[in-house]
């Protein structure tokens, strides 16, 4: 029976027994160390190691960043290689979490601190759906 139900690719499993429903945990959950509700950023530059962007709710049909928090953040991205300015990305399966700040100085001469935020799985395992397949 466990071999059943873990090739499954249900998230809810329904089983019946003598009249009463036992629902599986779902197999993943939201990672709890993601932040906020965005979904999407906007390039405003790239640097070494980085991009600084803002946050967008969601990319609309025309490909504009909609329902931004009009901030800059710093984004540590590791293994994209083709950000460029002004790119609109959409997260897809990551969330962001905040790693610290991050300083520079803009063309005017002006110190500028912001958030650093990095990119992390959106989803994890469920430690509850674990322990309903041993039981």
């Amino acid at each position: 029976m466990r071999n059943s139900i873990t090739a499954l690719s249900l998230r809810m499993v329904l089983l019946t027994i003598g009249g009463c429903a036992l629902f599986a945990p779902p197999k993943t959950i939201r990672n709890p160390e993601c932040g906020g509700s965005a979904g999407a950023m906007q390039v405003m530059q790239v640097l070494d190691g980085g991009v600084l962007a803002t946050l967008c709710s969601y990319i609309n049909d025309r490909g504009g960043c909609q329902n931004g928090d009009h901030r800059t953040y710093y984004f540590i991205e590791t293994t994209r290689q083709d950000f460029v300015d002004g790119m609109r990305v959409s997260f897809g399966d990551k969330c962001i979490t905040e790693s610290g700040t991050y300083s520079y100085t803009t063309a005017l001469g002006a110190k500028k601190t912001v958030h650093k935020l990095k990119f992390i799985d959106g989803y994890v395992s469920n430690p509850e759906y674990d322990i309903w397949l041993r039981n």
